[in-house]
């Protein structure tokens, strides 16, 4: 390894590495991208302690909790994985363990937060496949395709629980709104083991008196038997927008899918403090074909 730790100074850090020039560029700056993964894997080793007990006793809520035993675990970064010895914790009844350096720096499974969000971003964009071929080109490192799902499935999950709870500040406009649009479609998807199910989305875009698009929001959701969970999340974020844009014109656009209709009659007109402001448009593509 040609990184080392030169010194760990307080909060202070600093780490040393040497790369040798071949007259590849190639060559040069896969080396320089190694050093660097190993600067960084050396680097993470007092940045993960620095969340650990002294093993001292300690109070998980109201239940005193010592340690049970000292161990090495192994934590992916996006350097490469890093090794360290830390506490884990048991309250004197057992049950479950306890690891302060994974709860206080806010480890996902055994991956850092950095990591998990690079991970699951690219899962979200490319897929499983993609984040494999990308990750080694780079970044230098390998993962599984297993792993990367599991780990962006893990992430999804916290996001799911948080969702309902957390609201996105729309953009100050420059200029007035004057209609909104609310987008519906769905596709039917075939699962692995569930069959047939229905992926949906949605779209909230805002436009000007010219015409012009603003902003738009989109709203999705895993595909599921039957529409539940989208609607109730379509749902939250149209009443948010309306709680905002009582008075503008609403106009409603979906396929000729009749449960399109009925959900875009319930929620876009009928809840609006202004329905008789509100158009509701089905564009029916689907029917097209026949002519």
């Amino acid at each position: 390894m040609l990184a080392e730790l030169v010194s760990h100074d307080g909060n202070e850090v600093t780490v040393q590495f040497t790369i040798k020039l071949t007259g590849s560029m190639l060559d040069d700056e896969q080396a320089l991208q190694r050093s660097l993964n190993e600067a960084g894997q050396i680097a993470m080793q007092p940045m993960l302690k620095q969340f650990d007990t002294n093993g001292e006793p300690i109070r998980v809520g109201d239940v005193k909790h010592t340690v049970r035993v000292r161990s090495g675990q192994t934590y992916e970064t996006p350097y490469g994985q890093v090794q360290v010895e830390r506490n884990a914790y048991q309250s004197s009844k057992g049950g479950r363990i306890y690891v302060p350096l994974e709860n206080d720096a806010r480890m996902v499974l055994n991956s850092t937060p950095r990591y998990s969000q690079i991970v699951a971003g690219k899962y979200a964009r490319f897929g499983a496949d993609a984040i494999c071929e990308d990750l080694l080109e780079c970044n230098g490192r390998n993962i599984s395709r297993n792993y990367a799902k599991k780990l962006s499935d893990f992430v999804g999950s916290i996001a799911q629980c948080y969702e309902s709870e957390w609201e996105y500040d729309l953009p100050e406009f420059d200029e007035p709104v004057h209609s909104i649009t609310l987008g519906l479609d769905g596709t039917c998807m075939l699962m692995h083991k569930d069959g047939w199910r229905e992926a949906m989305c949605g779209s909230i875009a805002f436009y000007n008196h010219h015409g012009d698009r603003l902003h738009t929001i989109y709203c999705s959701a895993t595909p599921e038997y039957g529409k539940e969970k989208f609607k109730a999340k379509f749902s939250r974020e149209i009443e948010r927008v309306k709680e905002k844009f009582p008075d503008v014109l609403y106009i409603g656009l979906a396929d000729g899918a009749k449960d399109n209709w009925t959900f875009l009659k319930k929620d876009a007109c009928v809840k609006s403090r202004s329905p008789q402001k509100n158009i509701i448009m089905y564009c029916k593509f689907r029917y097209l074909w026949q002519f």
